[in-house]
């Protein structure tokens, strides 16, 4: 039966430095009380047939939060991009640093020193979306929930949300959410989710 299947996209809770707002791509960082609390007080959709997650600590723990419930799957592609030399690092500590600035110019095509470039990143998330919605040849399961990073969720989005859309309008606030809904055929095949459903947004965050 071809119905109707969602990817629910949910980004991790906050971290203290995540508040800070340094750089923690492959840092494995644990969620700072004001994360987890807040987490606590949302509301999320209901509990889905499948959890899929990032293997850092912070998603996990988001994960066991709001669905303690529920095993989840955890997939390595699903990390956050590596910010290598620049990990654990503010702007501010990075500011007079050529190397950064130029990144900062073309963050699309240049690499982080010992981290990722960007196609490096894209292709990686590719990979496990393609894992995620693998599951869906299941026809049990019509929901799934990935808790993962920012900048994975807005590569997803990106990629296999609406088209017409820019990179860098995609924006989810730590512990927000969004779901994207087609076609269980197409979504297999890697077309794009037309209908997306946003609970809410805001600026862009490192991690």
């Amino acid at each position: 039966m071809d119905g109707n299947v969602v990817v629910t996209l949910i980004r991790h809770g906050l971290t203290e430095a995540n508040r800070q707002k340094r750089y923690i791509g492959w840092t494995d960082e644990a969620l700072c009380e004001e994360g987890k609390k807040a987490l606590e007080k949302s509301h999320y959709p209901k509990a889905p047939d499948l959890v899929i997650a990032s293997d850092l600590q912070r998603a996990a723990e988001t994960a066991g939060i709001i669905y303690p419930k529920q095993k989840f799957v955890a997939l390595k592609e699903l990390r956050e991009m590596n910010f290598g030399d620049w990990e654990q690092k503010t702007y501010s500590e990075l500011k007079g640093d050529a190397r950064y600035q130029s990144w900062l110019r073309d963050m699309l095509h240049l690499e982080v020193p010992n981290g990722e470039s960007y196609p490096t990143f894209s292709e990686r998330v590719k990979r496990g979306w393609e894992k995620t919605v693998t599951y869906f040849f299941d026809e049990t399961i019509s929901h799934i929930a990935m808790i993962t990073h920012g900048g994975v969720i807005r590569e997803i989005l990106y990629r296999y949300g609406p088209e017409g859309s820019s990179y860098w309008q995609w924006r989810l606030d730590h512990g927000a959410y969004c779901s994207l809904t087609e076609k269980r055929t197409d979504v297999r095949r890697g077309k794009r989710c037309m209908l997306l459903s946003a609970e809410r947004s805001t600026e862009k965050e490192n991690g």
